[in-house]
């Protein structure tokens, strides 16, 4: 009870003889609206960090993917990249530009008539 009063959760109607305990509905309101963020806040971080392992992951795997489809074609675009892995050529190529900046896989020749090398 005497939590509840200092607080403002409750408060006295009357006489302490006469009177009785009132529930401050604002006090109340406002409480659940600050829990209610506070948890909203707290899952949101947790959901961003648990959804952030899986995505370097995948982009793992998709590079790896990139490299052993290039051992085996070195020759492949990166639409046939993207058909074979079922992704879009903009993804591929932006993974192929991250292994080209690793220093993974490096282009010789032109685009046209070129051919992939892998570096390791």
């Amino acid at each position: 009870m005497s939590a509840l009063r200092k607080n403002n959760t409750i408060e006295r109607i009357g006489s302490d003889r006469d009177g009785f305990w009132q529930i401050n509905e604002k006090i109340i309101q406002k409480n659940i609206s600050e829990t209610t963020e506070k948890t909203r806040v707290e899952t949101e971080k947790k959901t961003r960090v648990e959804n952030q392992k899986p995505r370097v992951e995948n982009l793992e795997k998709t590079r790896v993917a990139i490299v052993n489809a290039i051992k085996e074609n070195n020759q492949i675009t990166a639409l046939g990249l993207a058909e074979l892995l079922g992704l879009t050529t903009k993804a591929i190529e932006a993974q192929l530009n991250k292994l080209k900046k690793q220093g993974t896989i490096e282009r010789i020749g032109p685009n046209k008539g070129g051919h992939w090398k892998i570096n390791e």
